[in-house]
């Protein structure tokens, strides 16, 4: 049976003939080695074990923070998206361009609208309700061909509603009528820009304030 080191050091110096009191030296010498091999042991096991934790600590609290960057970022790139295009519809609209079809039916206009890729839907907007449809034109946004509706208030004030097809990486992310979302509004240069998706377009419609 193999011996401890401390057994194998007394039985060393046993067969020196060691009197009594050297004997009580040696062994309080031991013990007070003994003793210290175990605190420092478990003085290193204590500080691998914190090491450990604060690391996992460290790594939740990591992760955490980068969830909190990429979705800022994420809310500043669509707000960026979300001005570009405000900016760009309200440039369209007081330009004021002749309407290349004339109509207060929306079913003449939407079907002048051949070359687009998707067909005008009437859009249920609570703020085109009473309004009168004047006619339609070709134009674009973000360099896609989109569809520009003209409608009139009864004070005469002139309404654009813009279609496109939706594309979430040209456009960004826009609230879905179809989710129940609250549309997107900007203030323009003295216009109301709402912005929102609806049967997969993208609807951008300019106002007065």
């Amino acid at each position: 049976m193999k011996k401890s080191l401390k057994q194998a050091t007394k039985d060393h110096y046993n067969q020196q003939n060691l009197s009594a009191a050297q004997l009580g030296s040696l062994n309080a010498i031991l013990s007070t080695s003994e003793n210290n091999s175990e605190r420092n042991i478990d003085s290193q096991l204590f500080t691998i074990k914190h090491s450990k934790k604060q690391s996992r600590w460290l790594a939740i609290a990591a992760t955490f923070l980068l969830g909190i960057a990429v979705t800022f970022y994420m809310q500043i790139e669509n707000s960026t998206y979300g001005v570009q295009l405000a900016q760009e519809v309200v440039a369209n609209h007081v330009r004021l361009r002749p309407l290349e079809v004339k109509s207060d039916s929306f079913a003449i206009v939407s079907s002048y609208f051949t070359e687009l890729d998707f067909n005008p839907v009437q859009s249920a907007a609570t703020e085109l309700s009473g309004m009168t449809m004047l006619g339609g034109r070709y134009c674009s946004i973000k360099s896609e061909i989109a569809a520009q509706l003209r409608y009139q208030d009864k004070q005469g004030n002139m309404l654009t509603l813009y279609q496109v097809g939706f594309d979430a990486e040209k456009f960004g992310d826009i609230p879905a009528k179809e989710s129940g979302e609250k549309p997107t509004t900007y203030n323009v240069k003295g216009f109301h820009v709402t912005l929102w998706t609806e049967n997969g377009l993208l609807m951008a419609l300019v106002q007065p304030l």
